[in-house]
C-alpha cells in the first residue's frame, strides 16, 4: 500500500512539473537604453492644426498646447495658467509636479519596491528629450537618465480631439524596469476651487468629486480600468467596491470641460484623480497603464506580503487615451456621456427596448448531504423550469410590461462553478433539456425573452475536453489563479467553501465553440454570459494576456459571433466592450462606490447605453431599500429587474449565496405588480430614446433628464414635498412630462 502511494505521489509530481514547464515566460528582451537615441528637436510653435484647434510645441518644456479655436479655450500638459505665469511667479517645487508629460513607477532591482520618477524633473530637466514632427502632431521620446529608461510618445491631432500613444515595442530599459507609466497628468486638470467646476470617474454607475480644498486632504481616486485583475491574489477584501466598468474619465470648469477616453488597451488601464490636492494647488484626472503584472505573495510566517512582478512586459501594444475638449452646453458630464456614447456606437440611431421588467431566476446550488454518516454533496434546485413557467405566466398575466427573463445556475453544476460552462448541459434536477425546450416554446409563443446563462472562464471540474490541472490562468508568480469565496462578515477567504479557477485566457475562444455548438444542438435561441462580461483577467502563461491584454476584443468577438449565429446575448454588470455589443444587460451599476472623496453619484453608464441596449437594475428585492432602487431606474429609464426563486427551505441558510434570502417569488409577487404599475407610463414614454442631460433641479435631492424624444423626467429623492414642471412630487416620487428638446 506504501509503494502504491509512492508511485501515485511521483506520477502527481511529474504532472505538476509538466503543467508549469509550459507555463514560464516567454524571453523577450527589451531594447537597451539608449539604443534609440537620435539628437533632433522640433521648432517651438505650432506643429498642427484643422478647423477647430490648434497643436503648438514648446520644446524647452516639452510642453503640449491644445487650443479650441471655436470658444479659445486652452488645454495643455502643464496646466496652462501655470504654464503662462512669468518664471519670476512660478512656485519651483510646484513646477516639479505638474510639469509633467508623464510620469514613471519603477521597480527597485534591490527591494522590488516601487518608486516614482517625475517627466520634468527626470527628463525635461535633468534628463534629456528628443522631437520631431510627425503626420497631424510631434513624437517626443522622454530619455530618464537617473534610470537608464526611455519613453517615445505620439501627440496627433484629430479633428475632434488630441490623441497621445505609446508603442511599448519602443521603450527602452536597463536594470530599472517600469512598472507603470502614467500619461499627462494635469493634460487634464483645473485649479482647486475653480468657479463650477469638478471630476468625473466612472465608478459603478459615475461619481464626481469636486475641487475645493478640505481639511482631511486631498480626495484620491485609483481604480483599474474593467475592475481588479481577477488573476491575482487577493490576500483580503475589506470592502465591496463599484468596479470601473468605462475606460472613460473628465473634468469641468464653468464652459469648458475634458472627455478622456482610453482608446486602446483599456485593460491594463487605472484611472486616477485627485482633487484639492493642496502640494499641487490643482485638481486633475489622468491614466496610468500598467506595463508589468504582479502577484501578491504572503509570507504566512513573518505575517508579511509582497508584490511579486512579471519578469517582462508586451512588447507588440499600442497604449491610447483621446482627450475631447467640450465647450458650452457640452462642457458637463452629460457631454462627456454623449462623447463616449459616439465613440461607442459611431451613430447608431436608438432603438426601442423589447423589454422593461427582467426575472433573474435561480436554478440551484450543491449543498451538503449526508448518507450513513459520510457527506457528500448534491445539487439542489431551487427553481425547476416548469416552476420558472409558472412564475413567469403568473406574471405575465398580472403586469402589463413585456418580460425578460434570465436562467441563472441551471447547468449542471447550478450556480457553483463545476466544469466549463455547466457542461454545456441541462441539470436534471431541473427538468433537464426536455423541459427547458417546454420553457422556451413558452417564452417564444409569448414574445418573452429568455435568456440562458453559460460561466466560460469559472470552473472547478475538468470535462468537457477541459483540464482542471493544465487549462487555469496562471499569476504573475505562475501559480494557478485560485478563486476563493469571501466572507462578507470578515472580509477574508472563507476555507468552508471549495476553490475554483479561471480558464486559461487561450482556452476561452474554445469554450466559446463548445457554447456555440450547444446552442445549435439544443436550439437555445439566446444566451447570459455573466461572468465572461464581468470579470478582466490577465494569465501569465503568455505575453499576449499580460495585464488583462486582449481580453476585450476576445470578449467582443465571441457575442458577435453568437449573435451572427442567430442567438440573442444577455451580460451582467458589464464592462464596456461586452455591453455595447450585447442585446441586454442585467443589473447594470446604479450606483457608485460611495466612497466618502466622492460628492455625488450620477447615472453615467446609463445615460452611455440607453436606448441602444436594454438595460435592468439591480435586482430591486435584493437592495435595503427597494424604492430607492425604483427611483434610480426611473431617473434614466432603466429597466426594474427582480431575482427569484419557487423553493427556500434552511438546507440554503449554509449557502454564499445571498441571493436566495428574500427571493421567494411568492413573497415579492406584490412588490413586483406595484413597482410595475409605478413604472409602466414613464417605459413606453421614454422607450427607444436617448439621454440628453441628466443634472439637478433646483436642489441635488431634485434630479431631472431629458430624454431625445422631449421627455423630461424628475425624481424627487427627498422626504419632502417638490414643485417641478411636471407637477408637485410627493417625498420618493417621480414624474415625469414633456419639453421642448
Amino acid at each position: 500500500m506504501r509503494k502504491f502511494y509512492r508511485i501515485n505521489g511521483l506520477l502527481l509530481a511529474v504532472l505538476l512539473l509538466l503543467s508549469f514547464s509550459g507555463c514560464s515566460e516567454k524571453v523577450v528582451k527589451t531594447k537597451a537604453y539608449g539604443s534609440d537615441y537620435k539628437e533632433e528637436n522640433a521648432d517651438d510653435g505650432i506643429i498642427a492644426e484643422n478647423e477647430r484647434f490648434s497643436l503648438s510645441f514648446d520644446a524647452e518644456l516639452c510642453n503640449l498646447i491644445l487650443t479650441d479655436k471655436t470658444s479659445d479655450a486652452v488645454w495643455s500638459t502643464t496646466p496652462y495658467d501655470f504654464y503662462s505665469r512669468n518664471d519670476e511667479d512660478k512656485d519651483k517645487k510646484i513646477q516639479t509636479l505638474v510639469a509633467a508629460p508623464l510620469n514613471i513607477d519603477y521597480i527597485e532591482p534591490e527591494d522590488l519596491s516601487v518608486k516614482t520618477v517625475r517627466g520634468y524633473t527626470g527628463a525635461v530637466k535633468d534628463g534629456k528629450t528628443t522631437s520631431r514632427i510627425i503626420k497631424n502632431g510631434i513624437e517626443i521620446t522622454y530619455y530618464f537618465e537617473s534610470i537608464k529608461v526611455s519613453v517615445p510618445i505620439d501627440y496627433v491631432l484629430r479633428e475632434d480631439s488630441l490623441a497621445i500613444s505609446i508603442d511599448t515595442s519602443r521603450i527602452t530599459e536597463d536594470i530599472y524596469k517600469i512598472f507603470r507609466i502614467t500619461v499627462a497628468p494635469f493634460l487634464c486638470s483645473v485649479q482647486n476651487a475653480a468657479e463650477d467646476s469638478y471630476v468625473f470617474v466612472p465608478s459603478g454607475c459615475g461619481a464626481l468629486m469636486t475641487t475645493d480644498v478640505v481639511h482631511s486632504g486631498t480626495k484620491v481616486f485609483s481604480e483599474e480600468v474593467y475592475g481588479a485583475d481577477a488573476a491575482r491574489k487577493i490576500i483580503e477584501k475589506t470592502t465591496n467596491t463599484e468596479p470601473v466598468r468605462l475606460p472613460v474619465f473628465g473634468i469641468r470648469e464653468g464652459n469648458k470641460a475634458m472627455c478622456c477616453i482610453v482608446e486602446e488597451n483599456a485593460e491594463s488601464a487605472v484611472i486616477e484623480a485627485n482633487a484639492g490636492n493642496q502640494q499641487t494647488g490643482y485638481s486633475n484626472a489622468c491614466v496610468s497603464f500598467m506595463l508589468r503584472g504582479y502577484d501578491m505573495i504572503e509570507n504566512k510566517t513573518s505575517h508579511t506580503v509582497a508584490r511579486q512582478f512579471s519578469t517582462n512586459f508586451a512588447q507588440d501594444r499600442i497604449l491610447t487615451v483621446g482627450y475631447y475638449p467640450l465647450a458650452g452646453e457640452k462642457a458637463d458630464y452629460s457631454g462627456m456621456a454623449e462623447t463616449y456614447r459616439n465613440y461607442l456606437f459611431a451613430g447608431e440611431k436608438a432603438e426601442k427596448e423589447n423589454s422593461f421588467l427582467g426575472l433573474n431566476i435561480l436554478g440551484g446550488v450543491k449543498t451538503r448531504a449526508f448518507f450513513l454518516g459520510i457527506p457528500y454533496n448534491t445539487l439542489k434546485a431551487v427553481t425547476t423550469f416548469e416552476q420558472a413557467e409558472q412564475i413567469i405566466s403568473t406574471l405575465s398575466e398580472q403586469i402589463d410590461l413585456p418580460l425578460a427573463v434570465r436562467l441563472y445556475g441551471f447547468g449542471e453544476s447550478g450556480m457553483d462553478a463545476g466544469e466549463v460552462g455547466g457542461g454545456f448541459r441541462f441539470g436534471k434536477v431541473f427538468g433537464g433539456a426536455e423541459q427547458y425546450q417546454s420553457l422556451q416554446s413558452y417564452c417564444t409563443k409569448n414574445s418573452i425573452a429568455l435568456y440562458t446563462d453559460f460561466d466560460l472562464v469559472q470552473y472547478q471540474e475538468s470535462g468537457g475536453g477541459f483540464s482542471g490541472l493544465f487549462d487555469s490562468s496562471r499569476t504573475a508568480s505562475h501559480q494557478v489563479s485560485y478563486q476563493y469565496t469571501w466572507s462578507k462578515a470578515l472580509g477574508n477567504i472563507d476555507d468552508s467553501y471549495e476553490k475554483y479557477k479561471l480558464l486559461s485566457r487561450a482556452r476561452i475562444q474554445t469554450a466559446a465553440d463548445k457554447l456555440l455548438e450547444a446552442v445549435n444542438k439544443q436550439k437555445i435561441r439566446a444566451v447570459s454570459l455573466d461572468s465572461l462580461s464581468t470579470l478582466c483577467y490577465s494569465d501569465f502563461s503568455n505575453t499576449d494576456y499580460y495585464t488583462k491584454g486582449g481580453m476585450a476584443a476576445e470578449v467582443s468577438d465571441i457575442i458577435l459571433r453568437l449573435k451572427e449565429s442567430g442567438a440573442q446575448v444577455a451580460v451582467g454588470s458589464a464592462n464596456a466592450y461586452a455591453a455595447a455589443v450585447s442585446s441586454a444587460a442585467f443589473g447594470v451599476p446604479l450606483l457608485s462606490s460611495e466612497y466618502d472623496t466622492f460628492a455625488a453619484d450620477v447615472p453615467f453608464y446609463e445615460m452611455v447605453f440607453k436606448g441602444h441596449i436594454t438595460l435592468f437594475s439591480t435586482a430591486v428585492n435584493c437592495t435595503a431599500d427597494a424604492q430607492q432602487m425604483i427611483l434610480r431606474a426611473a431617473e434614466t429609464g432603466t429597466g426594474l429587474s427582480f431575482t427569484l426563486i419557487s423553493n427556500y427551505d434552511t438546507s440554503l441558510v449554509g449557502s454564499h449565496y445571498t441571493d436566495f434570502y428574500g427571493a421567494s417569488f411568492e413573497n415579492n409577487r406584490e412588490l413586483i405588480c406595484n413597482a410595475a404599475q409605478q413604472m409602466s407610463d414613464l417605459y413606453r414614454a421614454v422607450s427607444g430614446a436617448e439621454i440628453l442631460h441628466n443634472s439637478d433641479y433646483k436642489t441635488p435631492q431634485v434630479r431631472k433628464t431629458v430624454f431625445s424624444n422631449g421627455v423630461a423626467v424628475y425624481v424627487n429623492y427627498s422626504d419632502k414635498a417638490a414643485e417641478t414642471p411636471a407637477g408637485v412630487l410627493q417625498p420618493r416620487s417621480f414624474s415625469f412630462t414633456e419639453e421642448e428638446v
